[in-house]
């Protein structure tokens, strides 16, 4: 469990302890958060910084620095979800998605890489929905369309 307090400082709890474990400092307010439901040890936060940070729980002793910023959005990233367990997809409102590969798009050895941008809706000022199932994406848009995709693949309108 997390609780947000000042300028993105957010304490995450271990509620069997009813105590913090952690303190995570993203610079920036927290839009959204998603723990990674194949490894709860890895959580991905999405922030008005635009850009996503994974944190690895096990390695924060006091405050913990991301294991990965994933940046290339030029406004807030207001959703993240897990897409596998080394896949995040980020929806920000530049009006873009990004599915992020967290092992460099499968090179040996290699950082966190883009590996698909998806545009053609519109999220400039609402939060308008992101949702991951298996491989299938779907996105809302201010137009009040629904794009899908299946996940490294174009949209499909």
């Amino acid at each position: 469990m997390g609780r947000l307090t000042v300028r993105g400082v957010s304490q995450v709890w271990d509620v069997r302890e009813g105590r913090p474990c952690c303190t995570v400092d993203t610079r920036a307010n927290v839009c959204s958060v998603r723990y990674n439901p194949w490894d709860a040890h890895f959580v991905a936060v999405g922030s008005a910084a635009h850009a996503v940070l994974v944190y690895d729980l096990r390695r924060a002793g006091g405050t913990a620095p991301p294991l990965y910023s994933l940046t290339g959005h030029s406004k807030a990233v207001s959703y993240v979800r897990w897409a596998s367990r080394h896949e995040v997809v980020s929806a920000s409102t530049d009006s873009s998605l990004r599915l992020w590969a967290l092992g460099g798009g499968g090179e040996p050895g290699a950082g966190p890489a883009c590996v698909r941008a998806y545009t053609g809706h519109v999220n400039e000022r609402h939060f308008v929905g992101l949702s991951v199932d298996q491989d299938l994406l779907a996105a809302g848009s201010e137009t009040n369309e629904v794009r899908m995709s299946v996940c490294g693949q174009q949209w499909h309108a």
